[in-house]
């Protein structure tokens, strides 16, 4: 898909930290297409919202934690493919179409992940002190289950 007349992006290669928030404050909204199978928390996701940038993003890994769900886009993941754990693959493919048509709409919503974020620790002890630790599991969704169904662990 090509960009429309006077639409742009800006490839923006790593940077030190001191410099993320001065670098976000000029964001409009950030895409994170990523179906790695190495970034699965999605650091840039809570500094993107504390920093108040609406994020668009697949619904893969930590995504659908951190972003809002009306910013969530489809993922078709790969099956039947081998891969080195210890190497960055992309598992999968975002559905950069459905990306553009929610960024086109202006109904990107800010996230305020980052609020949720600071108390994750005090969430996770009371599951672990829950006396049916299987009732709070976090529901994989119906794309994870058939990719994780399909992995051949040799």
């Amino acid at each position: 898909m090509a960009l429309g007349d006077g639409d742009w992006y800006q490839y923006v290669p790593a940077r030190p930290y001191e410099h993320i928030w001065d670098l976000l404050a000029g964001f409009d909204v950030l895409v994170f297409p990523s179906t790695s199978n190495l970034e699965t928390f999605g650091r840039v996701l809570i500094e993107a919202s504390y920093a108040r940038v609406p994020v668009v993003a697949g619904r893969h890994a930590a995504s659908p934690e951190l972003v809002d769900p009306g910013n969530l886009c489809d993922v078709t993941y790969k099956v039947g493919k081998s891969f080195d754990s210890h190497f960055d693959h992309q598992l999968g493919r975002v559905d950069i179409a459905q990306m553009a048509s929610l960024i086109r709409s202006g109904q990107v919503k800010l996230s305020d992940s980052y609020e949720h974020y600071s108390d994750h620790d005090q969430k996770f002890l009371s599951v672990l002190r829950s006396p049916d630790c299987a009732a709070d599991r976090p529901r994989l969704t119906r794309s994870q289950e058939l990719f994780i169904a399909s992995l051949d662990v040799v």
